[in-house]
Protein backbone atom coordinates (compact mmCIF):
# COMPACT_ATOMS: atom_id res chain seq x y z
CA UNK A 1 0.00 0.00 0.00
CA UNK A 2 1.37 3.30 -0.97
CA UNK A 3 1.81 5.91 1.63
CA UNK A 4 -0.47 9.45 1.47
CA UNK A 5 -3.26 7.53 -0.33
CA UNK A 6 -6.95 7.78 1.74
CA UNK A 7 -8.86 4.27 2.97
CA UNK A 8 -11.79 3.85 0.78
CA UNK A 9 -15.01 4.17 2.64
CA UNK A 10 -18.29 2.68 1.65
CA UNK A 11 -21.82 2.90 3.37
CA UNK A 12 -23.15 -0.02 4.16
CA UNK A 13 -26.97 -0.67 3.04
CA UNK A 14 -29.45 -2.98 4.66
CA UNK A 15 -29.01 -5.67 1.88
CA UNK A 16 -25.24 -6.17 3.09
CA UNK A 17 -26.18 -5.98 6.46
CA UNK A 18 -28.74 -8.42 5.96
CA UNK A 19 -26.19 -10.74 3.92
CA UNK A 20 -23.67 -10.11 6.67
CA UNK A 21 -25.93 -11.97 8.98
CA UNK A 22 -26.65 -14.29 6.93
CA UNK A 23 -23.05 -15.59 6.25
CA UNK A 24 -22.13 -15.03 10.21
CA UNK A 25 -25.20 -17.47 10.87
CA UNK A 26 -25.22 -20.22 8.65
CA UNK A 27 -22.11 -20.64 7.48
CA UNK A 28 -20.10 -19.73 10.33
CA UNK A 29 -16.34 -17.51 9.47
CA UNK A 30 -16.17 -18.19 6.29
CA UNK A 31 -17.08 -15.31 4.25
CA UNK A 32 -15.19 -12.81 6.92
CA UNK A 33 -12.14 -12.14 4.91
CA UNK A 34 -14.28 -10.85 2.08
CA UNK A 35 -16.18 -8.76 4.85
CA UNK A 36 -13.06 -6.96 5.82
CA UNK A 37 -12.17 -6.31 2.49
CA UNK A 38 -15.47 -4.99 1.72
CA UNK A 39 -15.79 -2.91 4.88
CA UNK A 40 -12.57 -1.93 6.22
CA UNK A 41 -10.25 -3.47 8.93
CA UNK A 42 -11.67 -1.24 11.56
CA UNK A 43 -16.10 -1.88 10.68
CA UNK A 44 -16.13 -5.59 10.24
CA UNK A 45 -15.02 -6.32 13.83
CA UNK A 46 -17.61 -4.03 14.88
CA UNK A 47 -20.29 -5.52 12.69
CA UNK A 48 -19.21 -9.23 13.97
CA UNK A 49 -19.96 -7.72 17.52
CA UNK A 50 -22.71 -5.69 17.19
CA UNK A 51 -25.06 -7.56 14.64
CA UNK A 52 -25.55 -10.63 16.81
CA UNK A 53 -26.43 -8.13 19.80
CA UNK A 54 -28.69 -6.42 18.27
CA UNK A 55 -30.24 -9.40 16.26
CA UNK A 56 -30.61 -11.32 19.74
CA UNK A 57 -32.25 -8.08 21.86
CA UNK A 58 -35.54 -8.54 19.82
CA UNK A 59 -35.63 -12.04 20.34
CA UNK A 60 -34.87 -12.41 24.06
CA UNK A 61 -37.30 -9.76 24.55
CA UNK A 62 -40.09 -11.47 22.91
CA UNK A 63 -39.02 -14.80 24.90
CA UNK A 64 -38.74 -12.89 28.16
CA UNK A 65 -42.70 -11.76 27.36
CA UNK A 66 -43.68 -15.18 26.38
CA UNK A 67 -42.36 -17.07 29.59
CA UNK A 68 -44.00 -14.22 32.15
CA UNK A 69 -47.66 -16.31 30.62
CA UNK A 70 -46.08 -19.40 31.80
CA UNK A 71 -47.68 -20.26 36.17
CA UNK A 72 -44.38 -21.04 37.98
CA UNK A 73 -45.68 -23.81 40.72
CA UNK A 74 -44.20 -23.90 43.97
CA UNK A 75 -42.32 -26.72 43.43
Amino acid sequence: MREGLPLKTTRLSVGTIFLVVFVLVSSGPYGVEEMVSATGPGMAPLLILAIPLVWGAPLALQLAAALEGFVVSGR
